[in-house]
């Protein structure tokens, strides 16, 4: 679920990617009802251990307050663009499934991905990730933009 009063989206804090990642509302969203969210966060890792974790989607329901599960749909088994998978979502007692399409899929600088339901486009989730400064990051890390 997408932080659409930005007054209370959450300030960003090192997250070390090693570890299960809090569940936060921590994406930008384009789609009809939202122009763009953009949070930035400091991860304590490599650009290229913090792509490894967002690009894959199976892991998506440790970090995803909506979306529980995640399955590449046959002949697809990672992230390469045109690969589609299944988004299994719930809130409260509502239940549904949206289509993902890969994008972007550039390892260790961006992921990008477009949610469907019923060939319906209706939100682009993404991430860029950028190597940050020392004075950022205690040690080797990045900076992720979603």
């Amino acid at each position: 679920m997408a932080c659409t009063d930005h007054a209370r989206c959450p300030k960003p804090v090192p997250v070390p990617v090693h570890v299960p990642v809090p569940r936060s509302p921590i994406v930008w969203l384009t789609s009809a009802r939202a122009e763009r969210i953009e949070i930035t966060r400091d991860i304590a890792a490599s650009p290229e251990a913090v792509y490894a974790a967002i690009s894959d989607v199976t892991r998506m329901g440790e970090w995803s307050e909506e979306c529980h599960t995640c399955a590449w749909h046959d002949g697809f088994d990672g992230p390469t663009v045109g690969a589609m998978f299944d988004g299994h979502n719930r809130n409260g007692a509502h239940e549904w499934t949206s289509q993902g399409k890969v994008i972007e899929a550039d390892p260790g600088r961006s992921f990008t991905f477009e949610v469907s339901m019923m060939d319906i486009h209706y939100a682009t989730w993404g991430c860029r990730i950028v190597l940050a400064s020392r004075e950022r990051v205690a040690g080797a890390g990045c900076l992720i933009r979603r």
